[in-house]
């Protein structure tokens, strides 16, 4: 499970809003906003599995049929409990049973080459006699259908003669020299359903039925009495035909009410294939791979990118690893070096790696199934319980020691940071030592010189810095390294005096001068030697292309 607090910390909601994106249906992003992780190494497996499907159908240039899938399930609660629905709430239930049976059909048809894909609605049982009486039952414009309902279609016949014929008497009527004089206006209208006449206020009672009178009160628009059996056997007829479509949606009633589980977890089923196909589409994008799985808490990445920087800019990739002979990371470096980003990209690979959701590194990645990750990343003061921020780490740590065990990974950002740093540091140090002995792994970052040390005395512990060229951060990690803060030069970068810088340097005893003027000149030679392997990469090729020209 991921715990509101590593949501936040890690843009968990960031990533699972991208997946949100590319999905098509409703109710899948309903299911992202509750607990979408897998339980299990054999269901994210099984989800990858999917995936690799909705690639391999995406390369041919098809798709799942999907889209044009409406959510009904409202109308079709509604049904459930007897709430009388109108047309257009049966149109929507005839159109998402149509599409779900045809989505059924599609998943069997293709069963042979997507196997796990077509497993999704295995179980899925949709009556065909429902599908097909529901499809049958309305018309292309949302009407009953009157091809399938002939009653329907006979009193609609009925309706349109009667009406014929009252305004074959109406235009008689109008024609008729002695009414003519008592006519305001020479034509034909309806008043409460009754075609009526406009007639003059003198106009004779006997004539017809009043049904209204204009504002002016000049004119009464009369039913004549030559009308009133037509006028009467129309809305008999009226009656009948809307008896006969309640009759009709009663019988629709009875049958799809027995099925409705059936068509709910077809609809379930749908949302599961269309948040997996929002994951391949996403992975696509990315460019990202399909991880090994296993449950030894090892983790292997190659060029690995934060994936809410992509496409924004140019991204710089990282390795990382963790494997049981070394189960914790230290990562250090300069502020705003890129630590906390490296460090949270291996955090959301793990969720990722749970979700389903291809890795945006290079292929032959491994990332084992953490049953829970812990993160605490940024200042965690909390105002309302009156704690200070390390205080409130504090809280967090002790939380961690509690819960985390071998099937968690664990995420220090600076930790030990908020106090004394000779005290930050051994608390530091005791609690990354007690949480390896509970076979947790972990990274962590830092500027502590005693946490930096610690793979220099225990083996479990890999150490990785952000390079730093020119007084400028590169972003790339490079393992086996320990990098200090370089709080000078990143000063110097945010252009603070140099009066105070120079008084910063004065400050420093000899030995930490010359500490951080031994971390430039290495950072410096590694510069040049960085240059100078690739120059001689180049003249390698250029000796190689010499070779095969004298060769042929």
């Amino acid at each position: 499970m991921i715990e509101e607090k590593e949501r936040i910390v890690l843009d968990w909601n960031g990533v699972l809003n991208a997946v949100g994106e590319e999905c098509t249906l409703r109710l899948t992003g309903e299911f992202l906003s509750q607990n979408p992780l897998a339980e299990s190494v054999e269901e994210a497996r099984r989800r990858f599995a999917i995936v690799k499907e909705i690639w391999l159908l995406l390369d041919e240039g098809e798709d799942v049929p999907l889209f044009g899938l409406p959510d009904f399930r409202l109308e079709i609660e509604e049904l459930r409990t007897g709430i009388l629905m109108d047309l257009g709430d049966w149109v929507q239930i005839k159109n998402g049973v149509e599409q779900l049976s045809r989505l059924k059909n599609w998943l069997n048809n293709h069963f042979e080459r997507f196997t796990m894909l077509s497993g999704e609605m295995a179980d899925v049982e949709l009556d065909p006699i429902v599908v097909d009486t529901l499809v049958s039952s309305f018309d292309p414009v949302g009407q009953l259908s009157e091809s399938y309902y002939p009653q329907l279609f006979q009193l609609r016949q009925k309706q349109h003669q009667l009406r014929q014929a009252i305004e074959q008497e109406m235009e008689a009527l109008l024609m008729d020299s002695t009414i003519q004089s008592q006519l305001q206006d020479n034509f034909i209208t309806e008043r409460n359903g009754r075609f009526v006449l406009p007639m003059k206020k003198t106009f004779r009672r006997k004539m017809g039925i009043s049904h209204g009178v204009s504002r002016s009160g000049e004119t009464i628009y009369v039913e004549p009495i030559s009308v009133l059996p037509l006028s009467n056997a129309l809305r008999e007829a009226e009656a009948g035909y809307q008896q006969e479509i309640r009759s009709i949606l009663d019988a629709l009633s009875r049958l799809v009410r027995r099925d409705i589980d059936p068509i709910l977890n077809a609809l379930q089923a749908a949302g599961q294939i269309d948040f997996k196909r929002a994951c391949a589409v996403l992975g696509r994008r990315w460019r990202a791979s399909i991880p090994k799985i296993g449950s030894e808490g090892v983790i292997f990445l190659e060029n690995l990118r934060h994936p809410l920087l992509i496409g924004k800019g140019p991204v710089v990739g990282n390795d990382f690893r963790l494997d049981r002979r070394q189960p914790a990371a230290i990562f250090s470096g300069p502020n705003a070096g890129g630590k906390t980003v490296a460090m949270k990209s291996v955090g959301l690979a793990c969720l990722m790696t749970r979700l389903g959701l291809p890795i945006p590194a290079n292929e032959n990645l491994r990332v084992d199934f953490f049953s829970r990750i812990f993160a605490d990343i940024g200042d965690s003061q909390t105002v309302q319980e009156g704690l200070s921020s390390f205080s409130a780490h504090l809280l967090y740590i002790n939380e961690v020691l509690e819960k985390a065990d071998k099937d968690s990974l664990v995420l220090f950002d600076e930790i030990g940071m908020g106090t004394d740093p000779v005290q930050g540091a051994a608390i530091a140090q005791a609690v990354v030592e007690q949480l390896l002995e509970q076979g947790t792994k972990m990274v962590v970052t830092t500027h502590f010189t005693r946490i930096k040390a610690l793979a220099t005395v225990d083996e479990r512990f890999s150490v990785a810095a952000m390079e730093f060229i020119d007084g400028k951060p590169t972003y790339r990690l490079l393992w086996g390294e320990v990098g200090e803060s370089h709080a000078l030069s990143l000063a110097k970068r945010m252009a603070l005096p140099e009066t105070l810088l120079w008084r910063a340097k004065e400050l420093m005893s000899s030995s930490e001068r010359k500490i951080v003027n031994l971390v430039e000149e290495l950072e410096k030679q590694r510069s040049e030697l960085k240059q100078k392997n690739e120059e001689l990469d180049f003249l390698k090729k250029d000796y190689q292309q010499r070779v095969d020209r004298m060769e042929r």
